[in-house]
């Protein structure tokens, strides 16, 4: 786990994955903070402070391929899901995303890019047509709306129905 201090002082972490058959894996933070509320997790009770910039979601990386260069391994694969809901930051999201697989950036094949969100419908199929080789990964919790709902306070503003019609057109694209 590293912790980051950005320019203003704002604290953000990214994991970095180590697998035993040398792929590693980076879980990367797009927001300081979460206004998801979620109650499992420890990056909702802090709250919301603000969104990344694309260059912070990517100075997680720079960072951490610069570790793992001393261990002889690279980032192979990049997974948005850490502190923040990507899909709230999506010109961001976005711009980190076309860095990440552009061969003037990083180089990373799409199918090694991993973007996970709580559920916003309209943002999932927008990502999906603009990115259509990026997985999304939907961290649903409870397929009961009453019991997603006690969970993750956005799942009020997001119904099953509405994410399970996200998730057709999704695969329609895929």
């Amino acid at each position: 786990k590293l912790v980051l201090v950005a320019a203003d002082g704002a604290r953000l972490e990214a994991v970095i994955l180590r697998a035993g058959t040398g792929r590693t894996a980076l879980c990367v933070s797009s927001q300081v903070g979460c206004a998801g509320g979620c109650v499992f997790c420890a990056t909702g009770r802090q709250g919301w402070r603000r969104h990344l910039s694309a260059a912070e979601i990517l100075d997680q990386l720079v960072l951490a391929n610069r570790l793992l260069a001393t261990e002889g391994r690279r980032v192979r694969n990049l997974v948005f899901m850490g502190m923040g809901e990507p899909l709230a930051n999506e010109p961001a999201l976005y711009a980190a995303l076309e860095t990440a697989r552009s061969d003037r950036g990083f180089y990373l094949a799409e199918r090694r890019l991993t973007v996970s969100t709580v559920g916003l419908p309209e943002a999932m199929v927008r990502c999906a047509r603009r990115f259509p080789g990026v997985r999304l990964a939907l961290s649903l919790h409870s397929a009961r709306p009453a019991v997603r709902a006690r969970l993750m306070p956005w799942a009020r503003r997001h119904s099953l129905p509405a994410l399970r019609e996200a998730v057709r057109q999704v695969a329609a694209i895929q």
